[in-house]
């Protein structure tokens, strides 16, 4: 986050709630080919994030046992 302390947000349940009334995330994840991205619909469930991939894009063969960072814009 942003250093300043206006926007600071620490509270994982705004968060959540943020991802579930936006419901589209940047995906991205790294291999050994290079940098992965796609854009899908995520949906907020127990406390996590899930979305999911056609088998055919190109970064499905990529994000198994993999870190990903989500990224969510309003």
């Amino acid at each position: 986050m942003h250093p300043n302390k206006a926007f600071d947000w620490t509270s994982s349940e705004e968060m959540l709630e943020f991802a579930s009334r936006e419901a589209f995330a940047h995906i991205f994840t790294a291999s050994e080919n290079g940098p992965f991205v796609v854009h899908a619909p995520i949906l907020v469930r127990e406390g996590k994030v899930w979305f999911h991939v056609a088998r055919r894009n190109r970064i499905a063969d990529h994000l198994a046992d993999r870190r990903v960072l989500i990224s969510i814009a309003s």
